[in-house]
C-alpha cells in the first residue's frame, strides 16, 4: 500500500487542472522551438515590408531618435519600442527583431490557451485551439518577421485574456494590465481601438446597465480614443507623420468614390476570401469542435459541407482561382512572394476543397457555439456566460468593419489581416459543447490532430524554404556589390533589397524599370535570367517542400559595342 502511495500522488497531482494546464503550455513551448530551430531565424535581411519598421528601430538604436519611414501606416510605436529593447545588448539587427516577434509570436499562441480555457474549453480543445493559431501558415511565417501582424494579433489576444479573465474573477489588476495592453495594441495598429469598445459592451452585459455601470465602461473607450488622438497630435508635433500614415482611411474613401456595384460587388468578394481563408485557418479547431446531438444531424452537416465544398471547388477551379484567391502571404509558391516555383495544381486544388469545407463548417459551428452560450447564461450554467460572446462578437465586428471596404486594389485587402479574428473566432466556438460518444470521440480527435499536422508540416516546410530564398538572395546580392565594386543604386534587387538601401516619398516610378525604387538596372538578382543581360553567378537554393525548387541568378546588362552613336 506504500509502495503505491507515492505513484498514486504524483499521478493525482500531474493530472490536476493546474498542472495539467502546466504540462499543456510546456508542451507549446517545446514544439514551437523545435520548430523555430528547424527553420532558422537567423540572417540579416528584411521581409516584406518589415524593412520599413525597422529602419525605425534602427534610428532609435542607433541615433535615438523617432523617426518612420513614410512607408508606415500604422502607429507602430509600441511595436517599435519592444524592438529596440531587443536591438539593445548587442546593437541593430533583424535576427533581434525576429526574436523580438517570435517571442511575442509564443505569448500570443499562449494566450489563446488561457482564453480558451477562460471560456471553460477542456484542455484538450484549448491545445488544439492554440496549436491551430500556431501552425497556420499566415502567423507561423509572419513570426519571422519583424511585421506588425503577429505583434498586434499576439498583444490583442493577451489583452482579451486579461480581461476576460478579471471580468470572470472580478480582479480589478487583471482588467488594468488588459487594458494597459490594450493601448500597447492600438500603438502597434489603430485598429486596436476595438478592443476598449468590445470590454465596454461585455462590461455593461456583465455588471448590468446603470449610471455608474456605463460610466464604468465608457472610461476605457475614452482612454482608447485619447491615446490614439494623443498619439498622432504627437507626430505632428514633431513633424514626422509618415507620407503613408493611415493610407488605409483614404483608401476606404477612394473604394466608396465608385460606382455602387464596383463597391458592393468588392465587398461581397472579401466577405467571401475572408470566410474560405478563416475556415482554412481553423479547420483543425473546426473538426475538433465536434457535438453530435444525432447521429443523422451531424452526417447532414458534414456530407453537405463535403458536397457543397466539392461544387464551389469545380466553380473556382473552371475560373481558374485556386487557393491562395488573394494572397500576401500565402503565394502559389507557398509562403511569400518568393522566387520559388510554384506548387502543383493539384495541391492547390486540394488546398481549395479544404478551405471551403472549413469555410462550410464554420457557419453553423458559429451560430451553434452562440446559441450555446445564450442556453448556458439562461440556465445559469457558468462555463459560458454571455458577457464572453459579446466581447468577441463586437471585437471582431469592430475589427471586420474596414476590411471589405479596403477593396481589392494594391493598399487593400490582404490575408495577413484575418489571424487576429482566429482567438476570438475560436472563443465562440468553444460554445459547442463536446459530447460525441468515446467510439466518435476517437476519430474526431484523430482527424483533428492529423489535419493539425498536416498544416504545421506545410508551415514549417514553406517557411523554411522562403527564408533559405532569402537567404540566397541576399548572399548574392552582398556578393555583387563587394565583388563588383557596385552599390545598391546599380543594382536591381527585388523589392525588400532596393527599399532598403533606395526608398523615397518622392520616387517616380520608371517604365522600363521595377517599380521598387530602382536607379539602375545594371546589375540584376533574381530567380531567371533576363533578357539583354549575362550570368555572372548561380546561387542554390536549400528546400524542404517536395515542389520546391529555385535558384538566384546574379546577372549583368550586356552592353552592345555595336550600336549607332
Amino acid at each position: 500500500m506504500g509502495r503505491n502511495s507515492l505513484p498514486s500522488k504524483l499521478v493525482n497531482v500531474i493530472t490536476s487542472s493546474r498542472y495539467s494546464d502546466v504540462l499543456a503550455v510546456l508542451l507549446l513551448l517545446a514544439v514551437w522551438i523545435l520548430a523555430l530551430l528547424a527553420v532558422d531565424p537567423i540572417g540579416e535581411f528584411p521581409l516584406d515590408d518589415d524593412w520599413a519598421y525597422a529602419s525605425a528601430v534602427r534610428a532609435l538604436v542607433e541615433q535615438g531618435e523617432i523617426r518612420l519611414s513614410g512607408w508606415t501606416a500604422t502607429n507602430l510605436i509600441a511595436q517599435l519600442l519592444w524592438g529596440a529593447l531587443f536591438c539593445r545588448p548587442f546593437g541593430f539587427s533583424f535576427t533581434a527583431l525576429r526574436v523580438s516577434t517570435l517571442v511575442l509570436a509564443v505569448l500570443g499562441v499562449l494566450a489563446t490557451y488561457g482564453l480558451l480555457r477562460e471560456a471553460q474549453a477542456k484542455r484538450g480543445k484549448a491545445l488544439i485551439g492554440a496549436a491551430t493559431l500556431a501552425f497556420g501558415p499566415i502567423y507561423f511565417a509572419l513570426s519571422f518577421t519583424f511585421m506588425t501582424d503577429v505583434p498586434f494579433t499576439a498583444v490583442a489576444t493577451l489583452s482579451s485574456w486579461l480581461l476576460l479573465r478579471g471580468l470572470r474573477r472580478g480582479g480589478r489588476a487583471k482588467i488594468i494590465a488588459g487594458l494597459a495592453l490594450a493601448m500597447a495594441a492600438i500603438l502597434i495598429r489603430q485598429i486596436g481601438l476595438a478592443i476598449p469598445i468590445a470590454l465596454a459592451l461585455a462590461y455593461v452585459v456583465k455588471r448590468g446597465l446603470g449610471f455608474r455601470r456605463v460610466t464604468e465602461a465608457i472610461i476605457p473607450v475614452t482612454a482608447g480614443f485619447a491615446v490614439q488622438t494623443a498619439y498622432q497630435g504627437w507626430l505632428h508635433w514633431l513633424d514626422r507623420v509618415p507620407a503613408a500614415f493611415g493610407a488605409q482611411v483614404a483608401t476606404i474613401r477612394m473604394q466608396l468614390s465608385l460606382p455602387w456595384p464596383t463597391i458592393v460587388g468588392d465587398a461581397s468578394t472579401i466577405f467571401f476570401y475572408v470566410l474560405v481563408y478563416t475556415g482554412f485557418l481553423l479547420l483543425p479547431f473546426l473538426i475538433i469542435v465536434y457535438r453530435a446531438e444525432s447521429d443523422s444531424r451531424e452526417r447532414i452537416i458534414y456530407f453537405g459541407a463535403a458536397g457543397a465544398s466539392a461544387v464551389l471547388t469545380v466553380i473556382l477551379a473552371a475560373h481558374r482561382v485556386l487557393m491562395p484567391l488573394h494572397g500576401n502571404v500565402l503565394s502559389k509558391a507557398g509562403i511569400g512572394p518568393s522566387d520559388l516555383a510554384p506548387s502543383p495544381a493539384l495541391f492547390r486544388l486540394l488546398i481549395t476543397f479544404l478551405a471551403c469545407f472549413g469555410a462550410f463548417l464554420q457557419v453553423p459551428r458559429l451560430i451553434r457555439g452562440s446559441l450555446e452560450y445564450v442556453a448556458s447564461s439562461r440556465a445559469g450554467v457558468e462555463a459560458h456566460q454571455p458577457h464572453v460572446l459579446v466581447f468577441a462578437l463586437a471585437a471582431i465586428a469592430i475589427e471586420f468593419a474596414p476590411l471589405p471596404l479596403l477593396g481589392l486594389g494594391p493598399h487593400g485587402f490582404y490575408d495577413r489581416y484575418l489571424i487576429v479574428f482566429l482567438p476570438w473566432l475560436m472563443l465562440i466556438l468553444a460554445g459547442c459543447d463536446f459530447t460525441p460518444s468515446s467510439g466518435r470521440r476517437r476519430a474526431v480527435w484523430i482527424t483533428g490532430v492529423a489535419a493539425l499536422v498536416s498544416m504545421a508540416a506545410f508551415s514549417i516546410g514553406a517557411t523554411h524554404d522562403y527564408m533559405a530564398m532569402n537567404r540566397a538572395r541576399w548572399a548574392a546580392l552582398n556578393d555583387t556589390m563587394r565583388r563588383y565594386h557596385v552599390g545598391p543604386e546599380r543594382i536591381d534587387g527585388g523589392f525588400e533589397f532596393n527599399a532598403w538601401y533606395l526608398y523615397d516619398d518622392d520616387y517616380v516610378i520608371k517604365p522600363d524599370k521595377s517599380w521598387w525604387w530602382v536607379m539602375d538596372d545594371d546589375y540584376v538578382v533574381q530567380r531567371f535570367l533576363r533578357p539583354g543581360y549575362e550570368k555572372l553567378a548561380e546561387y542554390s537554393v536549400d528546400c524542404w517542400l517536395p515542389w520546391s525548387s529555385g535558384q538566384v541568378v546574379v546577372q549583368r546588362r550586356i552592353i552592345d559595342t555595336h550600336s549607332t552613336r
